[in-house]
């Protein structure tokens, strides 16, 4: 093997290792229109809270691939993944153990690759740091969204567990 093509590869692995570092672990499944995925990946960073200075958010981002670590936290690069069909997962906005804000739905079923979703998302907190948060998020039952003649007819539902290390919001 060439000295180049060597390099090439060990480059490739220290890039997946990388990303691989930044993932905690989830196990779950997020079902769309009866087609089960498994939420193998968990990510979690911090927002600053648009309403309370100072205050911060911690997002959960629950994924069947590895994500690279650039696009943690852009949701525009979310999308744009879940558009090529490289993101299937699920993210929440926790504004504390007991308040969900937001969610997201990513997935290519839907027509703009993602659904920002609220009110069915729940959360049970097993542990939660400042640098590290686990427990399960899920939905109690299946939500179908859009009309069948409009591209909806759309029915989703998740649950899974998950640990993952929080880090601190990005500068973009």
């Amino acid at each position: 093997m060439s000295i180049m093509r060597r390099s090439g590869l060990l480059a490739a692995a220290a890039l997946l290792i990388a990303i691989a570092a930044s993932a905690g672990m989830a196990d779950g499944t997020l079902t769309i229109n009866g087609k089960s995925q498994h939420l193998a990946y968990a990510y979690g960073w911090k927002s600053p809270d648009a309403f309370h200075k100072g205050a911060m958010h911690v997002h959960v981002l629950l994924s069947t691939a590895l994500i690279p670590r650039a696009v943690i936290g852009d949701a525009m690069g979310l999308i744009e993944l879940a558009r090529q069909g490289k993101l299937t997962g699920v993210e929440v906005e926790l504004a504390s153990v007991n308040e969900i804000v937001t969610g997201n739905i990513y997935s290519s079923a839907f027509p703009n690759a993602w659904l920002s979703a609220s009110g069915m998302h729940h959360f049970e907190k097993s542990s939660w740091t400042s640098s590290e948060v686990a427990g399960r998020l899920f939905m109690s039952e299946p939500v179908r969204w859009g009309p069948p003649n409009a591209g909806g007819g759309i029915t989703y539902v998740y649950s899974a567990t998950f640990k993952t290390t929080i880090a601190p919001p990005q500068k973009r």
